[in-house]
């Protein structure tokens, strides 16, 4: 399974809501509810255009095109050499092995921020 990152996009907004707010992801999310439409459009708002976040989407090929989105992580500079990594898989991908490259490519990204 060959995955790739890519920044959040605004047409990624809806995808992101719709994760945001799976059971699942409140579940195991710090804040254990969910999230309304507008709250996610200002926090996403905020995400993409603060240089001290990165938003990305991870796209898989073992479905074929196109490229479906599999997982999101976020990378927020909490400290002046420290970054905390928030991951969750989509639904649909979960119990497939996702996370762990998932893991392997946000940890790679955060070596590289710094």
């Amino acid at each position: 399974m060959a995955l790739t990152a890519r920044p959040a996009i605004l047409s990624d907004a809806a995808w992101l809501l719709a994760l945001r707010n799976d059971p699942e992801t409140i579940r195991w999310s710090i804040s254990g509810v969910s999230v309304t439409p507008k709250e996610h459009a200002e926090w996403f708002a905020h995400v993409i255009t603060d240089p001290t976040h990165a938003l990305i989407i991870v796209e898989s090929d073992y479905l074929g095109p196109p490229r479906p989105a599999v997982a999101t992580y976020r990378l927020d500079r909490v400290g002046g050499d420290q970054i905390e990594v928030s991951l969750t898989v989509a639904p649909k991908h979960r119990g497939l092995g996702v996370a762990t490259p998932v893991i392997d490519l946000a940890a790679r990204h955060a070596l590289r921020e710094g």
